[in-house]
């Protein structure tokens, strides 16, 4: 027997069909292939799709964006108002291209790896003791819920949660310094 009809033998036993997959292994294609299949399924007998996130924080980043404007992320706000593009606002495909100039990073915990080169400066945003490998320029900030308080997705609950500072530090909030750097560069120069 093939894999093919394994797999079809398999979903024809079954009473309640559930496809698991997790962010890091199937793409945006696949993803959707894999929605649409349950959803044939779903037609005769019960199926669902498990999306298991890559990380606490990336769901919660796709979470927010969401209920904030309807649309996850890879959503852009140049015209005043959300507009979801795939590709259009995928950083990794605008730097490689050359498209971008400036690459912000701002993240909660410590960048690692080679960056892949290319013609945009990085600015970075890090709770860093050192400079970011590769960037031009790079800030030290905390992290919520160990620096300062913060905002976290809780995987127990499904749902965003306050979170106290546990070492509380005068390291600058992510916030403040976006901040600082909007009001250097003056009116005009943050569309969303």
């Amino acid at each position: 027997m093939s894999g093919l009809e394994t797999f079809a033998a398999a979903v024809e036993g079954a009473h309640f069909v559930v496809f698991v997959t997790s962010g890091t292994g199937l793409d945006a294609l696949a993803l959707e292939m894999l929605q649409g299949l349950a959803d044939d399924i779903g037609r005769s007998r019960r199926a669902a799709t498990l999306f298991l996130p890559a990380s606490e924080a990336g769901w919660g980043s796709t979470l927010a964006s969401g209920w904030m404007t309807g649309f996850p992320l890879r959503t852009g706000f140049q015209r005043s108002m959300p507009e979801y593009d795939p590709w259009r606002f995928a950083a990794e495909r605008m730097l490689a291209s050359g498209e971008a100039d400036t690459h912000l990073l701002v993240t909660a915990s410590t960048p690692r790896g080679a960056r892949r080169r290319t013609r945009a400066a990085l600015i970075a945003l890090a709770p860093a003791e050192a400079p970011v490998n590769g960037a031009a320029v790079t800030m030290a900030i905390g992290r919520p819920g160990v620096d300062h308080a913060g905002v976290a997705y809780a995987a127990r609950t499904g749902t965003l949660q306050a979170v106290p500072a546990a070492k509380p530090s005068a390291a600058a909030e992510a916030a403040a310094v976006l901040g600082e750097i909007a009001a250097a560069l003056g009116d005009g120069a943050w569309p969303c």
